[in-house]
């Protein structure tokens, strides 16, 4: 149930807080407008929002013994309501709803907190991807010298006519020592440098991640769905958030790295330095990834919460199953269920066929598990 502070301090949000949000003149339309374009300053206005409604406490009231679907009848009831209309109604269903419409728009913040955060993520690869396309198109020329020298000396390497001992004095008369060296000095950047992969134009943007990362891992709180030893990447996230609390640079010794693929594990250690930056960035795309396959699980959200919180407490079950099976007449025990699925198709095909009119030429023998056609006109 409600304490009377909660409920006060959840009724006091229709004059005070909602204004501190939003700073509007409708104090309400704060926390019900819906996120704007994904950006940075949207980003920190929905954890801002979460933040609001966390200091109301009210995240600490038991809503399990209300019904879902009352919940939400009671969210939109405060969403389409002004705040004058509010204080009009009752007091107990004034704060009733209230708190209601606290809870559900909090979980609602959450989905839209993870899917902006996705959508941030995929824009900064989309131009990460866009501007080394730029720079391919932008060394094309640079490109193609290094093809038509590659073709050249493939040609001679792969003809068995020419012997071991003449086949280096082929390959420069082919192509100059200056030559294959000022190609080798163009191409290193595509294959080794910061060209060689676009996750390096990730990690350019880490300063536009960095503005608001810190405050969602806060916001969020993640839990993996397989029980026994945390993961790498949430050991990593763990560590992350104490080095941003702390304000520490540098990454410790034992910083984690396992859940880094192949790939990028030599662009963020380099000569066993591990880059923070790149490091960071890596984490926060094994993050998002996690969360869309559903390895970590974000509490109080509604779309990306652990399957077990979409079904009935065992120990609430217990309480309440004798009385459920008691009003919806169903069988307690599974193995009355075959036999109450039967004699429920019984007296549905029975009313079925002495409710309806067979096709001329047509009738229906057999009973309702079995039924078929005994005589069938031709068409």
């Amino acid at each position: 149930m409600f304490s009377r502070d909660q409920l006060k301090r959840a009724a006091s949000l229709t004059e005070e807080d909602f204004v501190q949000l939003g700073r509007c003149r409708r104090p309400q339309s704060a926390i019900k407008a819906n996120p704007s374009k994904p950006s940075v300053d949207a980003m920190l206005t929905l954890l801002d929002k979460l933040r609001v409604i966390e200091a109301t406490g009210v995240l600490w009231v038991d809503l399990s013994w209300l019904n879902g679907n009352y919940q939400r009848a009671l969210f939109h009831q405060v969403r389409k309501t002004s705040v004058t209309r509010l204080r009009e109604l009752a007091e107990s269903r004034r704060h009733a709803a209230l708190v209601c419409f606290l809870w559900q728009s909090y979980r609602d913040a959450v989905d839209q907190t993870v899917d902006m955060f996705d959508k941030l993520l995929t824009r900064a690869h989309t131009q990460a991807q866009n501007e080394l396309d730029e720079q391919l198109c932008s060394q094309r020329q640079t490109i193609q010298v290094s093809l038509t020298a590659l073709r050249s000396l493939g040609r001679i390497i792969l003809d068995d006519a020419i012997s071991d001992e003449e086949l280096r004095a082929r390959l420069f008369a082919a192509v100059s020592r200056e030559e294959l060296v000022a190609c080798v000095d163009k191409i290193g950047e595509w294959v080794i440098g910061k060209r060689s992969d676009l996750f390096h134009g990730i990690v350019r943007r880490h300063g536009m991640l960095r503005k608001f990362s810190p405050a969602l891992l806060n916001a969020l709180d993640l839990t993996q769905d397989v029980e026994g030893e945390p993961s790498a990447c949430l050991r990593a996230l763990q560590m992350l958030k104490e080095l941003n609390a702390t304000g520490r640079r540098k990454l410790p010794v034992d910083a984690p790295t396992e859940f880094l693929p192949q790939r990028l594990k030599p662009i963020v250690i380099n000569h066993g330095e591990i880059d923070r930056r790149a490091w960071e960035c890596a984490l926060l795309l094994k993050l998002r990834d996690e969360l869309k396959a559903g390895n970590l699980s974000v509490r109080y959200s509604k779309r990306f919460a652990r399957l077990e919180e979409f079904f009935i407490d065992d120990l609430r079950w217990q309480g309440i199953r004798e009385d459920f099976f008691r009003r919806s007449g169903l069988p307690s025990d599974t193995k009355r269920v075959p036999e109450y699925l039967a004699r429920r198709l019984a007296e549905a095909y029975e009313r079925f066929s002495s409710n309806s009119t067979p096709w001329p030429g047509t009738s229906f023998t057999g009973d309702a598990a079995g039924s078929t056609p005994a005589s069938c006109g031709s068409r």
